[in-house]
């Protein structure tokens, strides 16, 4: 059947998305983030499909993150900002099929290490990355059992995600 009981898959996506930082004194303060992407291709046991080769030219699949928690100035002098955010992760994710949809959320704990250089006081550029992992499965991510040709198969969802991040920044 083409599937082993430890199948792994990840999935490669473009996407967009909008951070922000209030800071409550010179070194605290929240970050937030939300992304949306969609996926160009998916890599099931070593094997590389498009999107429509995996779900057919009528198939979707999109996914939304969501992260909140602390965040931290580690370096800001010189119109450079450098931070770091530990947080709380949420990653939604939604496929479609042909006639069957599979929709699920994951929650889990992650982070986001950002730098920022401003070009005045008002605009410059960010490089940053969110990182996650998500171990606690909702909706179609349960743990579950699956029928798959005949055999049972344990399904366990445990997502890891490393999202590299480039944009424009903004002080207000």
């Amino acid at each position: 059947n083409g599937m082993s009981d430890s199948a792994k898959e990840s999935y490669s996506s473009i996407g967009f998305g909008i951070s922000g930082l209030t800071f409550f004194n010179d070194l605290i303060g929240i970050y937030s983030s939300v992304d949306a992407a969609l996926q160009l291709s998916v890599k099931i046991d070593g094997e590389t499909y498009t999107r429509s080769e995996a779900y057919g030219s009528n198939g979707k699949q999109y996914s939304l993150n969501v992260m909140v928690g602390p965040v931290f100035k580690i370096l800001d002098k010189n119109n450079m900002l450098f931070t770091a955010a530990p947080a709380v992760h949420m990653y939604s994710n939604h496929v479609k099929i042909g006639n069957r949809s599979i929709a699920g959320t994951a929650i889990g704990l992650g982070g986001n290490a950002s730098f920022s250089y401003f070009f005045n006081d008002l605009v410059g550029i960010t490089a940053g990355a969110d990182m996650a992992f998500d171990f606690i499965g909702l909706g179609d991510y349960k743990k579950q059992t699956v029928d798959y040709y005949g055999t049972n198969l344990e399904v366990k969802y445990t997502i890891f995600q490393f999202a590299p991040k480039f944009g424009v920044t903004f002080k207000f």
